[in-house]
């Protein structure tokens, strides 16, 4: 230090930022604090600067992810030219998903990285790329890749157990079901309708019209769920039927 009169001239004797290092998420932000040392010097100013503005720019006291990639962020006193360097990594966002249901499962696009939900939050254990809800509601996903997540899929709304969409479709009897060779459909609307039978994958297994009721031949069908849909005009009815 240098005393000139009464006063005491203190230099620059380092700089420091912090952190020194940091990882985040693409389109995350984080604050630092720039030190110069010793806390009490005549001139605390300094200069800061990025090693690449595509990766991580600078605003205010905070660094704005831009890209994936490395970058640094350095710091420069202007008394003595005294520098620090904070370094950051910034990793790559995994894509919006995608879903959708097939007959009674909810598929992802995503093949890993997938944790499910409902309106109640996340489902415990639901982390594969397919999911079977057991009850009606809205589902949707978000993936998780190196420790960043995606925004959340579209939301689907599932039905566990069918629907009916208007009056003369409300009024379709499916029965019986759980069925075994013979599955009746029976509905009191005039017209000709149409049915088809999923499996758990979408496929197509059984199709054909009819007019008033139809007995459906099903000892051809493994055990198991199944998708039953009936349009009778612009109404449709849905139901998911067991074959024993």
């Amino acid at each position: 230090s240098v005393s000139i009169g009464a006063y005491q001239y203190v230099k620059v004797a380092g700089i420091d930022i912090s952190p020194g290092y940091d990882t985040l998420c693409n389109g995350e932000s984080v604050r630092f604090r720039v030190r110069v040392l010793p806390d009490f010097t005549a001139d605390s100013s300094y200069t800061i600067s990025s090693s690449d503005t595509s990766i991580v720019k600078i605003n205010g006291s905070d660094i704005y992810s831009q890209s994936p990639g490395k970058a640094s962020i350095i710091v420069k006193s202007n008394d003595g030219g005294f520098a620090d360097t904070c370094f950051i990594n910034i990793k790559p966002v995994p894509p919006q998903p995608a879903i959708r249901q097939i007959a009674f499962r909810l598929f992802s696009d995503a093949l890993s990285g997938n944790q499910w939900y409902n309106t109640e939050g996340i489902i415990d254990g639901a982390t594969g790329q397919n999911y079977d809800p057991n009850q009606d509601g809205n589902y949707y996903v978000k993936i998780t890749s190196g420790g960043c997540s995606s925004e959340s899929s579209n939301i689907v709304h599932f039905l566990a157990t069918g629907v009916n969409d208007e009056d003369e479709a409300n009024k379709t009897r499916i029965f019986p079901n759980p069925f075994t060779d013979e599955l009746v459909i029976e509905c009191p609307a005039m017209g000709e309708g149409e049915f088809e039978i999923m499996n758990f994958m979408g496929e197509v297994v059984v199709n054909g019209r009819f007019t008033g009721r139809t007995a459906v031949r099903t000892g051809g069908l493994s055990s198991g769920a199944y998708l039953l849909k009936v349009r009778i005009g612009n109404e449709q009815f849905v139901q998911k039927i067991i074959k024993e």
